[in-house]
């Protein structure tokens, strides 16, 4: 979701995502206008501190590490054994310059010329294997790494989730209680009063909304309405041609101070007001009993605990914005990609310890987690800054357990993946930001998530 931004002060050692009155560097402003003072450039800025980081890190993998180790032991034994045979033959009395040639010839033809290549056709072997699965290697050494993985360390948005809102509940206005209707499912058949409930709340989120649709049959606009528009696009009862039919006469956008975006639209001579936005604000619009009031604050703390950020949607036939009719909510969620929650299960099924390492929440992280099969402990979650406040003792103590690690910095996650190394752990590191490539690189294997990954991560 787009980020507000505020010209408040801040405390003095707020994580970046907490930075409210700061704009980086290679972002995009989605609304709004104003004037700023530039504080850093280059790599004093976010982005070039990264790159920073990524360069000051000499990435091998741990094959390249023994190959090297083995080279330097084989190179001490024959200079050692040439200098003994030498020596034997000296004091044997044997003519020195036959003596010094055998000694060079027999230091040389210890030197296993063929072991590069032995080694580079049995690595070309498994690359050859991870391409028939879709996967491509980059450098041939990490496919003896990816073998040995006990520890992955992995992003949550884009890497477990698609990075994609979605609606997954909606809850429709009933004779006394909301109605929660499950729309996870594009295929699930609805009864007459739910299609029509639900056709008449998606319509009226649809018009007040400035979304539209690009050559690739995707969505240009607000994340929130994307997600209005593709479950409208789901329901294939026409929405998208009723919608057509409104004629927009007035707009108040939506900012993040007031918390709701309204238009006014004109429909076969009639005239009608349309109001999506925080449920707390949108209600305040609407005629209703004090109970229809509690049932809608009980379902919206209901639906915001279990990780949603919820909408509400309202209309009238007039131009006020009171005593309006209340249509529903909208519960929309970044949702674990499919086939995650397997894939996790089978990880741990074979000994290999998944960690997530997020910017977001930790009660976002908690929610995904538990959604995926990575349920977490109070004390298997830890934030950025307690991390960071942690001598490298506690911290060993912490990785030993850790599930989830949120409000982390890239200089963070690297840190985390460093210390992993150090304890013995053979690290894979899964992302696809420009923040998760430190961590990618100082990995035993970095793993790119392809079409969704930046081109930082991919190089």
């Amino acid at each position: 979701m787009p980020v507000s931004k505020k010209i408040n002060p801040i405390k003095e050692k707020a994580l970046l995502p907490d930075r409210i009155n700061m704009l980086y560097a290679s972002t995009v402003v989605t609304s709004g206008r104003g004037k700023g003072i530039v504080v850093g450039t280059g790599t004093k800025t976010e982005i070039g501190k990264i790159a920073g980081l990524v360069n000051t890190i000499e990435s091998a993998s741990p094959l390249e590490k023994e190959i090297a180790y083995l080279g330097q032991v084989l190179t001490v034994v024959s200079v050692l054994v040439a200098v003994l045979i030498f020596v034997l033959g000296y004091y044997r009395q044997y003519e020195i310059w036959p003596l010094l040639t055998f000694s060079i010839a027999l230091l040389v033809s210890a030197v296993p010329e063929s072991l590069p290549t032995v080694i580079t056709l049995a690595l070309a072997l498994g690359t050859t294997e991870m391409a028939k699965k879709k996967a491509i290697v980059r450098r041939l050494g990490v496919i003896e790494a990816l073998g040995s993985i006990n520890v992955i360390v992995t992003d949550k948005t884009g890497t477990l989730t698609d990075n994609e809102l979605s609606i997954g509940l909606i809850a429709l206005k009933g004779e006394e209680d909301l109605k929660i209707v499950d729309v996870e499912d594009p295929n699930r058949k609805y009864d007459a009063p739910e299609k029509e409930g639900l056709k008449g709340l998606l319509l009226s989120a649809l018009v007040c909304s400035n979304i539209q649709k690009d050559e690739e049959g995707g969505w240009i606009g607000d994340p929130m309405e994307a997600a209005i528009a593709k479950k409208s696009h789901e329901l294939k009862e026409d929405i998208f041609l009723e919608a057509e039919k409104y004629e927009r006469e007035m707009e108040i956008p939506f900012d993040s101070d007031k918390k709701y975006m309204a238009v006014y639209v004109r429909i076969e001579g009639k005239k009608k007001l349309l109001v999506k936005g925080a449920a707390e604000v949108v209600t305040r619009f609407c005629r209703l009993e004090e109970s229809e009031r509690a049932s809608i604050k009980r379902e919206l703390e209901n639906l915001s605990s279990q990780g949603y950020k919820v909408i509400a949607v309202a209309k009238a036939n007039h131009s006020a914005l009171k005593n309006m009719d209340f249509l529903g909510l909208l519960a929309v969620i970044d949702e674990p990609s499919a086939g995650v929650a397997k894939a996790i299960s089978q990880t741990i099924s074979a000994g290999i310890r998944p960690i997530m390492v997020t910017g977001d929440h930790p009660e976002t992280a908690r929610f995904v987690a538990d959604k995926i099969g990575l349920s977490a402990e109070d004390y298997q979650i830890k934030t950025g800054q307690q991390v960071e406040d942690m001598t490298e003792k506690e911290l060993k103590e912490f990785l030993a357990e850790a599930k989830i690690i949120a409000r982390i910095t890239p200089e963070g996650k690297m840190r985390v993946v460093e210390t992993l190394q150090k304890m013995g752990a053979r690290v894979a590191v899964m992302g696809d930001g420009v923040n998760d490539a430190p961590a990618l690189k100082e990995a035993s294997v970095g793993i790119a998530m392809g079409k969704r990954g930046t081109d930082v991560v991919r190089d």
